[in-house]
Formats: C-alpha cells, structure tokens, sequence
C-alpha cells in the first residue's frame, strides 16, 4: 500500500515528470476512482523535453521592484505601514510645478490666462469682499502665535465662501454637488483600518458633498470648533488637508522633477545642495552616526515670513548631481509628514471602497502643496506662497471647484461608469448609517455593476467585502460576494476588480489556455484545480477624467526632466472578472483535507508548467484555495494576475512578482534587480506557505464563525503568534536574513499544533532538500567570488603596479568552474523532491487510514 494513497487516496490523476537529467521520473502511483464515476480518468500524455527547453522562463531583469505589489494589510501597525509607504514614495513619486500639477492632475487648460471661463471665475474670487477678509483672517492666524489647531476654523471658511462665489458665478442653485470643507481632526474618520486604532489618525480638514453635509445635521459653526457630532467614512471623503506650523513640505529630494513652461526646476536648488553636501561628507565619515540630511538630527524650524514683495530667487546651480539623493536623504520629521499623507490618500483609495484616485494637500501656514494618489504613481506639487501669489491660489480653488461638479458625486472616473447608479453613500448620510455604518464590508451591498458580453450588458449584484488589498501603488484587489439571477442563476460568484497593468496578460486569458490544452489532451482533471472564470472585462480611464492627463505627459519624451531622471507611469485598467466562488485555505477542517490540497497544487502547478508553458509566479496563502468536486475536495491554484508564458519575451509589470512573505529567498537578496523567476521559486514559495500555515496556526476542532462575514467559518486560529508569523511584516533585508537562519537550522521548530506533525514530518523532508539546494547555491556564489577576487600583492605585482602596468582580473566567462544547475539549486529543488515528500511512506505508520491496496 504506497502512502500517497493514504493521504490522497481521491486524487484521480498520476503522472510521470518529463525525462531530464536533474528531474527524475516521479513515482506512477495508481489512484482509486472517486465514488459513484463510471468512466476511467484519462492519465495526462508527457513528451519528453531537453533541459533547456524546460527551464527557459520569460526573463525579470527588466521587473524593477516598486514592492507595492505587497498588501499593506498584513501590516499591523503603523510602525510596520510607513516602510511600505516609504517605499512607495521611493519609487513612484514624481514632483511638479504647481501649475502643471493643476494642468496635468485637474485638467486646466494649457490656454488658462486668456480662457473666458476661467478668467470669469477668477475675476469673481478676486472682486468678492468677504473671500478675501476670510483669507486675510486665515493669514493673521498663520501670523499669530498659536497652535495649528488655530488654523482650521479660518480656514474652512475661507474655502467654502470660494466654493459659494464660484457656483454664484457659474449659475449653479443647487450645491448639493459642490465641495464643504469642515474639521475633521477631532475624529478618526469612520473606516480607519485597526493599525491606527491606537493613533490619532484623521486628517485636520475634510472636504464631502454639500448635499451630504447638510443631511448629516452637524452644526455649520460647532464643525470648525470640535469636529463633526455625526461623522464622516473615507468613502464620502472628497479631499484631505493636512495643516502644519512648521515648514515639513515635501521637497523633491530623490523623485523624477518635471522642469516648468520656462525650464525652471522647482526644487530649491541651493538646499538640495546642502543636503548633497552633508549626505557626501557623511558617507566619508567612519564614525559617528550617518546623516540623513541637513537637518535631520534637528526639530523642525519656524519658517521665516514670506515677504509678498519678494520673488524666491533660483541660484544658478546645475542640478545633474542632485540624482545621487533619494527619498531616504529626506529628513526624518518630513519623511513622517509624508507618510502621514500618503497614508491618508491609501485609506481614500482602498478603505472607502475602491476609487480611481484620492486628492489631498499640504498647508504650513501660507503655502500649500498639492498631492494626487492613484495606483501607478504619487504626485507631488512644489509649494506655493499664497500669500504673495494669491491669483494661483485662487486658480487651485477654481480647479477644485470645477471638478468636484464633474466627478466627485459619482465616485470618480471608472468606478463612477462601473456602477449601475451613483454611490448613494456619497450624498444620503443616514443611508450609509443603516447599511454600512463602521462595517465596511457593506460597503457594496445590494449595488449593482454593470458588465457586458456577446450577448449584451447585464447586472450583477454585489454583496460584502470578502478580501481586499490595501496599498497605494500596484493592483490592490478587491473580492466581493456577486449574484447574477441573468447569467448565471443560483450559481455562488465573486467578483474580482483590480487595477492591472495594460501591458499585463489577464488572468482570464491564462485560465482560458490552461483550460485548452487540458481539453486538447483530455486531462480533464486539470480542470477541478484551475479557477472557473466566467467572464473577464476592462474598462479604461477617460482623457477628461482627473489625473488622467498624467500618464501621457509623463511618458512623452518631450518632456523635459531635471537631472535626467524620468518617471515612467505604469498605465492600468479597471479588470472586472466574474469567477465561480471558491474556499479559503482556512476553511478546510481537516489535516487531510490540508495535505490533499497541497498536494493537488503541487501537482497541477506542474502540469500547468509542463504543457500550458505558463509559470503562476505568486504562490501565497491567499492564492491556494478549495472547492468540492464529485463528493472530494479539490485544491486549487487560484489568481494567475502576475503569470507569465514560459516562451513570452515582451515586458512585465512594473511591480515584482509575488507575495513578500511567500517570496522565494533569492527576490529578497536585491530587490531592485531581482532574478529570472523559475519553477523552483514557485517550490520554494510553496513550502513557505505550507511553512507559516504549521507553525503560526492551531486547528480548530470547532469552526468560529466571523461575526463581519455570516456564515463564513475557520478552522485555523490566527491568533496563535510565533516567531515565523511575523514573516508577514518584515521587509526584504529581514526576510532574506530570516530565511537564510530558517535554511541553517538543523531541525524546524515544531508546530503549533499537534495535529500538523504529520505535514511538519513532510516538511522536514522538503527543508532538507532546500538546505542543501542553498548550501550547493551558496558554495557556488562563493567560488565565483574567489575566481573573481584581486590576486595576492606579491612582489611581482607590486613591480607590475609600480611600472604602472595594467592588472585585469578575470572575467566570469573566462574563469572556469564547475557546473551548478541554478533551475534546480544543483538537483536539490526538484517537483520529484516535493512529490515524494508529500507522498512518503513513513505516512503510513504516523496516519493510518484504511484504504484499498494499489
């Protein structure tokens, strides 16, 4: 009786690997049929193929690591958030003038001097009175010592007046549309994710729909003293304002500078600099603390009053060598101030359902700074004086205000056209009160998306919020709970919306090929491990839509750059596929329901591999899953968004394949050049997954039902936290370290509970074999290293040197070594390697099940 009958005595398919000289042939076990099937299961058909063909793999070199492909919510506090904001801000921030912020982010037209439009709604701010006693108030507050929380009042309503001449001017009656900008400050806005729970989190100012304002009932003049009574959600919230004392503006240290119309930088040259010089001078220095910059180690200073009679003057210094400074140059209490942003901008984008973009601003005192947010890119504008430039100040409200009319009360853009109707949330208050209230989960329930196939557009109907991504930057998936009585009838569906790379091949066009070759080779098995992907549509953004003038300008070669560093911004599309409903991984109640599972993905994982010629290259926890079939359960390789054909040679995203704890060790080492991504990888990730499930879980005997999800059970207790459940908020260098101690160890810890021996015991098997993959992988790292060393100063050299004669060392290619196979870590990482593991014999003596004979 062979033990993989033990384990997986339902599995209907065994297959033999292709013959090659590191794979050897995987043991043929004879599989029963499942209960009641009548007809024998075809066994797949397998051709041979060389060793080159096997490994070749479309190649990453040209996959730059902007990490936002990492969810921010396995992130716990707000310590462990600002890394993944700081790398957001490293990688994808790009920083403006402040009139092609307005041009390119709000659409202001290029001929805004002489538009009659504008010229009208500027000429009325300009001649209203009590607009400009309101914004010398806010002045003479920005003058007065005082607290920032003096700021907000003078403020509010300053803007809001703006927002009344302006719709005065324009013939608008009805405000129900128009923005009101109230004080937020006193309250964390409904929706802020648990991290900030133990934080004061909630932006100084907001801005909603006047119509929704006015149905909350607050107090128009309690709002600007305490805050709102009845309170306000991120999905409501229009824009953010964040008000400081000191001077924290962000100044373009380290980000791509659009130069302006007249070919001016910006930045303030002379203090970029400054903090050239320090970070130089600091890197020189073997002792003592690094610098970060100019005045990190120093409180951040009362700014000097501008002087309105002054132009701020631009030294005449070349900028090329500000390209050595990145955003880690930045001070510390900015860098702070820009976290503290951006992660209000996240919480917009993802936890008041999914938007298009989020719009905040910096004040510190009378200047103020723009910031847009979507997912490819984060733009930053320079700071404007309105104290002694009042007429751009006032074109940032007139911009403000025409938007708000065309976009704001329907969400926004995409989602606005994705939505059957608009978001009641946005305008009925005591709506949002009764369906959602703090649970936003609800937050789509009983809306209705609009979709469209051969046969025409038809409804789908949403229900809660089953898994989302929360990020800035990279795709951010929602899962939602669907129904759809007009196409599918009685059928469970969820509906997957995520932002995707245009460039990026749809996940519903991997299932398809799979599904084909299965068909074509009658390995109809294939097809109860692979998602069920009913319907898959993109919908592009609008050019009149906000933020949408970016993606060209940036990209446009004529646009000019200061220090000859670019932004290339990532164009997406809002992916809707319709799939049927699958189970979680911690849904399934037994430890043999958990080995099935995996045994299952790793065997179509393989088959995917060998005959689809498509590699998953993101193999997590979330993206293992479950259903039932013919009365077995089945596992499942769900999510092929970051797959790639083996023969592809065209460009991938922007973002690095996979989930950050679940990585294979060797994306950790250089995260900005990460390696080609092989079959192995997708092994290693594998027993990651299979890793952290067994020693940070216990199983449950009785299933806890989550009160946010009816109906909606676990097996696994999450709340059992060891060392190795921490994996899922440590950055790379933690990572990279972590895995390499987990490669050292002699024996794995044990599991968490007693009920994992048995896959502990297959684990063991698969550590070994990782052990000596990495311990043969890293011998051969280290032979290159010798080969390639400078040789010994002997006297030869010496005199060599003194004559000043040429000392070439070796090349790679002119250094001979012996032979490592990195697809396969020498032999060591194979699928036979793992098949025997999950299938070894020993398991019939710790987990007897009764089973027919082979």
């Amino acid at each position: 009786m062979h033990a993989a009958i033990l384990l997986f005595d339902f599995l209907p398919h065994s297959w033999p690997l292709d013959m090659t000289s590191n794979e050897p042939k995987t043991p043929t076990v004879n599989r029963r049929q499942p209960s009641g099937s009548s007809t024998t299961l075809p066994q797949p058909n397998f051709f041979p193929r060389s060793h080159a063909s096997l490994t070749s793999d479309i190649s990453l070199t040209s996959t730059p690591s902007a990490k936002g492909i990492v969810a921010h919510q396995t992130a716990s506090t707000r310590e462990k958030i600002d890394p993944y904001l700081n790398e957001d801000l490293t990688a994808s921030r790009v920083y403006l003038p402040f009139e092609t912020f307005l041009q390119k982010v709000f659409n202001l037209p290029e001929d805004w001097k002489t538009n009659a439009e504008i010229s009208s709604l500027l000429g009325a701010l300009e001649a209203d009175k009590a607009y400009g006693d309101k914004l010398d108030l806010y002045l003479a507050a920005c003058d007065a010592e005082g607290k920032e929380d003096t700021l907000y009042a003078p403020a509010a309503t300053a803007y809001n007046q703006a927002t009344s001449v302006l719709a005065t001017t324009e013939g608008v009656h009805d405000l129900s549309s128009t923005l009101y900008v109230y004080r937020q400050d006193d309250k964390r806005v409904v929706g802020t994710r648990a991290s900030m729970e133990k934080v004061k989190f909630c932006p100084d100012l907001g801005g909603v729909l006047y119509d929704l304002w006015v149905q909350s009932s607050n107090d128009a003049e309690l709002v600007n003293l305490e805050g709102p009574a009845a309170n306000f959600s991120w999905e409501q919230l229009i824009i953010f304002l964040e008000y400081k004392r000191e001077m924290l503006m962000d100044r373009g240290v380290g980000a791509p500078t659009v130069l302006g119309a007249n070919g001016m930088d910006p930045r303030d040259l002379a203090l970029l600099k400054k903090i050239l010089k320090s970070v130089q001078s600091a890197s020189v220095t073997s002792t003592g603390a690094t610098k970060r910059g100019s005045d990190s180690s120093k409180p951040a200073a009362k700014r000097q009053k501008s002087d309105p009679s002054k132009t701020p003057s631009r030294p005449d210094i070349e900028s090329s060598d500000q390209k050595e400074l990145t955003f880690d140059n930045e001070t510390i209490e900015r860098k702070k101030v820009a976290y503290q942003c951006a992660n209000y901008g996240l919480h917009i984008l993802s936890a008041g359902g999914f938007k298009d973009y989020s719009l905040g601003a910096l004040i510190c005192e009378d200047e103020i700074q723009l910031m847009y947010y979507d997912h490819s890119c984060i733009a930053i504008s320079a700071p404007l004086n309105f104290r002694s430039d009042r007429r751009m100040f006032m074109l940032f409200q007139v911009c403000l205000f025409k938007t708000q009319q065309a976009s704001f009360q329907n969400r926004g853009g995409i989602i606005g056209r994705l939505f059957e109707k608009p978001s009641p949330y946005m305008r009925d208050y005591a709506k949002y009160q009764k369906v959602v209230g703090t649970d936003l989960r609800n937050i789509f329930v009983g809306q209705f998306i609009t979709l469209q196939d051969a046969k025409g557009p038809f409804l789908v109907k949403l229900g809660r919020v089953i898994d989302q991504q929360t990020g800035l930057i990279g795709r951010c998936t929602y899962i939602v709970n669907a129904e759809s009585e007009t196409r599918w009838p009685g059928m469970k569906l969820v509906v997957k919306i995520t932002w995707s790379p245009t460039d990026r091949t749809s996940e519903a066009t991997f299932v398809n090929r799979i599904r084909e070759e299965a068909a074509a080779q009658n390995a109809d098995w294939v097809l109860d491990h692979v998602p069920n992907i009913l319907h898959s549509q993109d919908f592009e953004r609008l050019p009149d839509e906000v933020g949408c003038g970016l993606a060209a300008f940036l990209n446009d070669p004529s646009t000019r750059y200061a220090d000859g560093r670019r932004f290339t911004y990532e164009n997406r599309v809002l992916r809707v596929s319709v799939h049927e409903k699958l189970c979680k991984l911690s849904e399934a109640s037994s430890v043999v329901d958990y080995a099935q599972i995996f045994f299952d993905v790793l065997q179509v994982h393989r088959w995917i591999y060998d005959h689809a010629r498509i590699l998953h290259r993101d193999i997590s926890q979330r993206n293992i899953m479950w259903h039932m079939r013919r009365g077995r359960i089945c596992g499942v390789l769900n999510d092929f968004d970051l797959s790639s054909f083996r023969d592809s040679t065209s460009p991938s995203s922007k973002q690095r394949t996979g989930t950050r704890p679940f990585m294979a060790r060797d994306f950790h080492a250089n995260p900005d050049a990460p390696p080609v991504h092989l079959y192995r990888h997708d092994l290693e990730s594998l027993f990651y997954v299979m890793f952290i499930l067994v020693t940070a879980n216990k199983l449950l005997k009785t299933p806890k039902y989550d009160d946010r999800v009816p109906g909606e059970k676990c097996y696994l207790d999450p709340y059992v936290f060891g060392h190795y459940s921490s994996w899922l908020g440590y950055d790379d260098a933690t990572l990279y370290t972590e895995k390499g101690k987990l490669a050292q160890l002699r024996k794995l810890p044990a599991p968490a509970d007693s009920a994992f021996e048995v896959l502990a015991y297959c684990m063991s098997e698969l550590h070994t074999a990782l052990c000596a993959g990495f311990y043969a992988q890293d011998g051969h790292v280290k032979l290159i290293r010798e080969a390639l060393a400078p040789p010994k100063p002997t006297l030869r050299l010496r005199e060599r040197v003194a004559a000043q004669s040429e000392v070439r060392l070796p090349t790679v290619t002119e250094v001979e070594l012996p032979a490592f196979e990195d697809s396969t870590l020498d032999g060591k990482w194979t699928y036979a390697t793992a098949f025997n593991a999950l299938s070894d014999e020993d398991f019939e003596n710790m987990y007897p099940i009764a089973c027919p004979d082979t």
